[in-house]
């Protein structure tokens, strides 16, 4: 027995296994193509209509602020008790509150409104708990009529786009109180300033919860919007921007959204994204991505509709959200179909994938190695084309990259390329672009996953050598010291990691090893979402 076999032994005899040998030689025969699309969470989901000004401001329950401008004379005289220097600012809105409630005069209502408004309007935190606290979030909705004129449900639903822009818990009791209905019955192409705030107020909403998604999908909301698209007269920017977002959000539920509707959705996209404009862009772009994140039938409908063009210029563009959008969009078209995938790469999708390699997002780069994992889960052509392209190689420093998920994705590209490729030993590949010098590095990572796909890889890249007389890869392992970093790996308390490198020694640098035979090996393809 060798030394290398001596000290093995050794080392095996002192592990101590969590699971059955039956076990661990099933999970480890199981190799897997994955193909993976991703979910974006960092986009945002709410947002604050605000208004500038400078007042007064008072420290409110932790970092919310109870900011109290200028009340109007008219108010003043309608509710005297407001001039009482000593009365708190939480005991003046009561009074307002209790002014609004008794159905005053409509100049004196609108006026009460406005400051409701103003004040749940301000930069900084205001204190949406003490509003719906004091009964304001059922006041508003029942303001959300047009027989008040415009003016009041204007300043009502400006005011309730900001009190669903707070925590689930507050937008949950405005939904209670029915806000959707009464939104959608104020929302109506003949008056599209109001529009403005309602729609901003269901995308609020939207973007709160997938269970207010669906509701609002069940609802007419899409139908609204389309109407709102086609129909509005001199629809400003403002409204086109807020209809956008709203397509946008709602998109994010696009798993339960019918077919019918989901082509609404596209068609106003299609009326948007043709809209120079930056954020209208960024907003259909990130649309489509949601829209295209978990079924083929979806990715062909976004490929259907034309927007390739879109996804090509949306990368070179200067902006790293059109371009985060755009690099997720490529990830779920390659998780798609050989055809779908082929599609993407035709437009010569490598190049501009590398271009963005270098870059400091690190989520976006993540995405990027995702995508270029999927096509070394395609068809052989397609990695064929990977293989020869120099975004392959440069892929490598994925493997040493500073962000660990970064790290795994890279290493779910090899162990693809080697499993795809090794009826044609296209893992060879790797040997003639000194693969080899990377991946004695990669041992130095702690996460399973990681380690599992790069023994992966290694056991393919010795297979390949099998055939010849002497397994000129196993002398390679060696003299670069892989073999020694893959022994190492039997004190790994992982039960998968240390079977797959108990494994590899045993089959490939140990005198009494036995080839396992491959033909029972499962290739599997799946999607994680």
């Amino acid at each position: 027995m060798s030394e290398f076999e001596a000290r093995f032994s050794e080392r095996k005899q002192h592990f101590l296994e969590s699971a059955s040998n039956e076990d661990l030689m099933k999970r480890h025969n199981e190799y897997t193509i994955e193909l993976r699309r991703k979910k974006r969470n960092q986009h945002l989901a709410k947002r604050r209509a605000l208004i500038s000004g400078s007042t007064n401001n008072l420290d409110f329950d932790g970092d919310e602020i109870l900011v109290f401008g200028e009340i109007s004379e008219e108010l003043l005289a309608y509710c005297p008790d407001l001039n009482n220097e000593n009365l708190d600012d939480l005991s003046k809105l009561a009074i307002i509150k209790k002014a609004i409630d008794s159905d005053p005069p409509q100049d004196i209502l609108l006026h009460a409104i406005w400051t409701v408004r103003n004040i749940i309007s301000m930069k900084h935190g205001p204190p949406i708990g003490a509003f719906l606290n004091l009964g304001y979030g059922e006041t508003l909705i029942k303001l959300l009529s047009y027989d008040y004129g415009l003016r009041i449900p204007l300043e009502a639903s400006w005011a309730l786009c900001n009190l669903v822009s707070g925590p689930h818990e507050y937008v949950e009791s405005l939904v209670r109180s029915d806000i959707i209905p009464a939104l959608l019955k104020l929302t109506c192409p003949e008056c599209p300033s109001v529009a403005e705030h309602t729609l901003w107020a269901l995308s609020n909403i939207s973007g709160d919860c997938h269970e207010y998604r669906q509701v609002l999908i069940n609802s007419s909301y899409i139908e609204l919007l389309q109407e709102m698209i086609t129909r509005t007269r001199n629809i400003s920017n403002v409204l086109i921007k807020v209809i956008s977002w709203c397509v946008s959000n709602l998109s994010r539920g696009s798993d339960y959204i019918p077919y019918e509707k989901l082509q609404r959705i596209i068609d106003i996209i299609n009326q948007l994204i043709v809209i120079d404009d930056h954020d209208i862009h960024s907003e259909c772009l990130w649309a489509l991505a949601y829209i295209s994140k978990n079924e083929n039938e979806k990715v062909q409908m976004v490929l259907d509709s034309g927007y390739i063009t879109f996804i090509i210029d949306g990368l070179k563009a200067n902006s790293e959200s059109i371009v985060s959008a755009c690099v997720r969009l490529v990830c779920n078209i390659s998780s798609g179909t050989d055809s779908q995938t082929q599609k993407i790469l035709d437009e010569n999708i490598l190049d501009l994938l590398q271009n963005l390699m270098q870059s400091d997002n690190d989520l976006m780069v993540k995405e990027i190695y995702m995508a270029i994992s999927n096509f070394a889960g395609g068809s052989i052509s397609q990695v064929k084309i990977l293989a020869d392209h120099p975004i392959f190689k440069l892929s490598f420093q994925g493997l040493i990259h500073r962000s660990q998920e970064v790290r795994i994705e890279a290493s779910h590209i090899f162990k693809n390329f080697c499993l795809v490729g090794r009826n044609e030993k296209l893992q060879l590949k790797l040997i003639e672009l000194n693969f080899h010098e990377i991946l004695q590095r990669c041992f130095e990572e702690s996460d399973a996953t990681f380690l599992l796909n790069i023994l992966s890889v290694c056991r393919l890249l010795l297979e390949a050598g099998n055939d010849e007389s002497e397994n000129k890869i196993t002398k390679l392992f060696e003299e670069a010291g892989i073999a020694e970093e893959i022994e190492k790996l039997d004190k790994n308390m992982n039960s998968k990691i240390y079977s797959e490198s108990t494994q590899i020694i045993e089959t490939y640098f140990l005198s009494s090893g036995i080839e396992p035979d491959i033909s029972t090996m499962k290739v599997e393809s799946f999607k994680i979402i």
